[in-house]
């Protein structure tokens, strides 16, 4: 079985990824006077039996806890870029929220379903969350463009955009066809390029996984709108 990326560039071990994760299998990649917060990861995860599956719950706890004291995740220097990459993020991620709350945009919009995918550039990365959403109200293109909030610009046919502030862009466009389905969502725009811990060279697809899985979900699931508790967007 291929290891996943994601594992082999924090340094875990193909012997330590077959297995579900213990307090002493700490990554090499982590900062080593965070073995507290590892350990209580581990602890805290509900195991699946999944090896694979429960290395990816611990890592995400392990940086969530992190984050909420106030820790870097990641050992040394050369690592502070994705410590960075991180308060980066989580500011854009504040900004969005604090957005979201205060004109209440999603209050009459039907979430079907939401993605996020990340874009390796030459400098950095691009993050893109995007929900398809219902929306009933045939003047909701009309209130995107109301100052001062939300103040959307109009960029092309059934197509706003508005940025909340550098590297954070949200945009809402409508479908061709079926003008009650949109595509909501935002942008972030990271001009860090995140440094994994490993000795090759990795490839668009590490980087990409390492960003989302390790980085992002993290930072999502802990910074929500109130109208969107249940939604990861």
């Amino acid at each position: 079985m291929a290891q996943p990326p994601f594992l082999s560039a924090l340094g875990v071990s193909a012997i330590q990824q077959a297995r579900t994760p213990t307090a002493d299998a700490f990554p090499i990649a982590f900062n080593p006077n965070n073995k507290a917060e590892w350990a209580t990861a581990v602890h805290s995860i509900e195991v699946t039996g999944e090896a694979q599956t429960d290395w990816g719950l611990a890592i995400r706890q392990y940086v969530q806890l992190c984050q909420a004291r106030g820790v870097f995740p990641f050992q040394n220097v050369h690592l502070a870029r994705n410590d960075q990459i991180s308060d980066f993020m989580r500011e854009r991620r504040r900004s969005f929220v604090n957005f979201i709350d205060q004109s209440q945009f999603f209050e009459n919009v039907k979430i079907r379903t939401t993605e996020r995918h990340v874009t390796v550039t030459d400098v950095g990365f691009v993050l893109t969350v995007t929900a398809t959403a219902y929306i009933k109200d045939p003047s909701f293109g009309n209130w995107l463009t109301q100052t001062p909030i939300p103040n959307f610009s109009i960029v092309g046919k059934d197509q706003h955009s508005r940025i909340l502030e550098q590297g954070l862009r949200m945009f809402a466009n409508a479908d061709d066809i079926d003008k009650q389905s949109w595509n909501l969502g935002y942008e972030i725009v990271c001009p860090i390029y995140p440094d994994l811990p490993d000795q090759h060279t990795p490839s668009k697809a590490e980087i990409e996984n390492f960003v989302l899985k390790i980085l992002w979900m993290p930072l999502l699931k802990a910074v929500r709108p109130r109208q969107l508790t249940h939604r990861l967007i």
